[in-house]
C-alpha cells in the first residue's frame, strides 16, 4: 500500500492542468523510497508467487503492476486465482484487494475513472426464501490457552456443528463454561481477537493472541473466516511481535 501511495505522489497532476502536483525533489524522494521497498519485496518473493501469505500478496501484486514488473505479477496472479477457485478468498476485504489484480488493475486506476459516465448496471434480484439448514454435530474441537510462559492455563472440548467458524467455537465455549471468556475488536478484516480470559494483547508490551492449529501451524485467517475440522486442536497463545 505504501508503494501505491508513493506512486500516486510521483504521478499526480493538478486537475485540469498538465503539470505535476508535487515538486521534482519530492517526486525524486518518492521514487527512491519505492526502489527500496521493491528491493525488499524481491527479497521476500517466494517461488510460488507469494509474499508473506496469500492474503498479503494481492497488495504486493498491485505494487508490482504499478512499477511495471508484469512477470512477477502474472506468476502471483495465477497462484492467487488457483487459491480463489479453492475458496480461499471469502473475506470482503481480501476480495477488494484481489479483484483489481485479476483484472490487471491497481487502486491507482480509480483516479482515471469517470464514474459519472458509468451506467448503473446493478439490479436487485429477489431470492426465494430458503429453509434454514439443520446443523448436525460432526465431532469436537479442542481449544487450549497458553500464556507467554507457554504454560497451558485452560483447555476445553467444544461440539463442532456444520459450517461452524472458529468465532462460533469460541462463543460456544464461552456460553458453556464461565471459566472461559474472550473479547474482539471489529476491523475491516472482521473480528480481531484482543483478549482471552481477561488477558489482553497490548501494543505497549508488544503482545497479541496468536491462533495456532495443532502444535505449530499458525492460522492465516481470522476467527470469523477459519472453519475448524473435527478433532482439530486450536491453541490461543499469547505471543510477542
Amino acid at each position: 500500500m505504501v508503494v501505491l501511495a508513493l506512486k500516486c505522489v510521483q504521478e499526480s497532476t493538478v486537475p485540469g492542468r498538465d503539470v505535476w502536483m508535487y515538486s521534482t525533489e519530492r517526486r525524486l524522494k518518492a521514487q527512491q523510497a519505492v526502489n527500496k521497498l521493491m528491493e525488499k519485496i524481491q527479497r521476500w518473493w517466494k517461488s510460488n508467487g507469494e509474499v508473506g501469505n496469500i492474503y498479503s500478496t494481492p497488495l504486493v501484486l498491485q505494487a508490482l503492476l504499478a512499477t511495471g514488473d508484469t512477470e512477477r505479477w502474472l506468476k502471483g496472479k495465477i497462484n492467487l486465482l488457483n487459491k480463489s477457485k479453492q475458496g480461499a478468498f471469502q473475506n470482503p476485504m481480501a476480495l477488494s484487494q484481489l479483484l483489481p489484480v485479476l483484472y490487471r488493475k491497481t487502486y491507482l486506476d480509480i483516479g482515471q475513472m469517470d464514474c459519472r459516465s458509468k451506467s448503473d448496471e446493478l439490479r436487485w434480484v429477489d431470492l426465494e426464501p430458503q429453509e434454514p439448514e439443520t446443523r448436525s454435530q460432526s465431532g469436537f474441537v479442542y481449544v487450549s490457552v497458553k500464556g507467554k510462559n507457554l504454560v497451558t492455563t485452560y483447555t476445553t472440548r467444544v461440539p463442532l456443528l456444520n459450517q461452524m467458524s472458529l468465532l462460533d467455537v469460541l462463543q460456544a465455549a464461552k456460553r458453556n463454561d464461565t471459566n472461559f471468556t474472550f473479547e474482539t475488536e471489529q476491523t475491516l478484516w472482521g473480528p480481531f481477537l484482543t483478549s482471552v480470559n481477561h488477558v489482553p494483547g497490548q501494543d505497549d508490551t508488544k503482545t497479541y493472541w496468536r491462533l495456532i492449529s495443532g502444535a505449530h501451524t499458525p492460522l492465516i485467517e481470522g476467527i470469523q473466516d477459519y472453519f475448524p475440522k473435527p478433532g482439530e486442536h486450536i491453541l490461543l497463545q499469547l505471543s510477542s511481535f
